[in-house]
């Protein structure tokens, strides 16, 4: 979330503005155990309306396969949408 700290009133100036994002995945528990999650059921979310996420654990004996396995969970908005999985290894 980016917020305004100061407004600058006065003569125009010409600055380089840089944003530092950290790319750290968010804290997601597991749907059955609360451990942390690994994996995201794709089945889970669009059928069942449930969270999705699962450990590796629960993975392993998870029965749903109509949309595929369960994907690996990555810090990306597209996580789960036409077979991403995490970004490219280099080199590109």
């Amino acid at each position: 979330m980016l917020s305004l700290i100061i407004r600058y009133k006065g003569h125009s100036l010409r600055l380089v503005v840089s944003v530092k994002l950290t790319d750290v995945l968010p804290e997601t528990p597991c749907m059955e155990c609360q451990r942390p999650a690994a994996w995201l059921c794709l089945e889970c979310v669009y059928d069942l309306a449930k969270p999705g996420l699962l450990c590796d654990k629960h993975n392993e004996a998870h029965p749903h396969t109509d949309y595929g396995e369960p994907v690996p969970l990555v810090n990306s908005p597209r996580v789960g949408m036409c077979g991403y999985e995490g970004p490219a290894e280099p080199p590109y």
